[in-house]
């Protein structure tokens, strides 16, 4: 992945304003990315909690001047049962069969009791990166 490119790509397709959401903390997953791998050792590192200030430097290295607001980010998953959660989960990370006992059993441990049946409550820090286009100097 050059993200170098990547980043001028997205400058010069932005026509007023371009902005860049990340992670700015390890909680973001709970432990899902970990389970997706099957305990592997990713081959790329990227998501770590300070991996947005290598995409703000590297902007900054490109003579754009970002700004970056950290916030922090909730949402609650909500599920009638745990069957739900496994073949909402399943379907929209294509998890293959094989794998479902151990989603199973991954949820099982991540999901609380809620007035709705279960939830998963999720949180973590967030970093907008963002920067606006220069405006063409006006003929007045």
């Amino acid at each position: 992945m050059n993200l170098r490119e990547s980043l001028a790509k997205m400058d010069s397709m932005a026509k007023r304003a371009a902005y860049i959401f990340t992670f700015a903390d390890r909680r973001r997953d709970d432990g899902f990315a970990d389970f997706l791998r099957g305990g592997k050792k990713a081959r790329h590192h990227f998501g770590g909690p300070a991996d947005y200030l290598v995409i703000y430097n590297l902007l900054a290295d490109m003579g754009i001047f970002a700004d970056l607001k950290i916030v922090d980010w909730h949402s609650s998953e909500h599920y009638s049962d745990l069957d739900e959660a496994v073949a909402e989960w399943k379907e929209m990370h294509e998890i293959p069969a094989e794998r479902e006992p151990e989603l199973r059993e991954f949820l099982s441990q991540k999901l609380t009791k809620s007035e709705q049946g279960l939830c998963m409550h999720r949180h973590h820090k967030q970093a907008m990166i963002s920067w606006q286009k220069d405006q063409p100097a006006s003929n007045h």
